[in-house]
């Protein structure tokens, strides 16, 4: 197996991983270094998929907790190329509606080709709320 040991971002840079004490799942990126962390590199999909030689992608899963929208405008040539199966969990996020509509924004910006589907759904006091988007062509 393979460990790519960089963060997805729109591109190359460095940011301060803060850790929360107690519960992982919130630990937040950051551009200053308080409290208890680390600093970690990132970089973007398309320059991975170059750095790695990838003759294909067929599948890009990702969960990073608000960084998705970063993450897809630095895909763009992979998508394009490639044109894998996405499947974007948007959760966990202050406006996850909002969050929703900046994922399907970027996805059409750049690869206009792609169809959102909803995937895992939630109800809350705003109606059904997407938690995971599909795009499929």
């Amino acid at each position: 197996m393979l460990v790519y040991s960089k963060g997805l971002w729109d591109g190359d840079a460095r940011l301060y991983l803060q850790h929360r004490e107690g519960n992982p799942a919130a630990h937040s990126v950051t551009g200053g270094s308080s409290g208890s962390g680390e600093w970690i590199d990132l970089t973007s999909i398309d320059k991975m998929v170059a750095d790695l030689a990838m003759d294909r992608v067929d599948v890009i899963k990702m969960d990073i907790e608000g960084a998705e929208t970063r993450a897809i405008r630095g895909a763009r040539t992979t998508l394009n190329r490639f044109r894998p199966r996405l499947a974007v969990a948007t959760e966990h996020t202050m406006d996850v509606l909002q969050n929703n509509r900046n994922v399907i924004e970027a996805v059409r910006e750049i690869a206009p080709f792609y169809r959102p589907r909803c995937g895992y759904c939630r109800v809350t006091d705003r109606g059904v709320v997407p938690e995971t988007l599909y795009f499929v062509q």
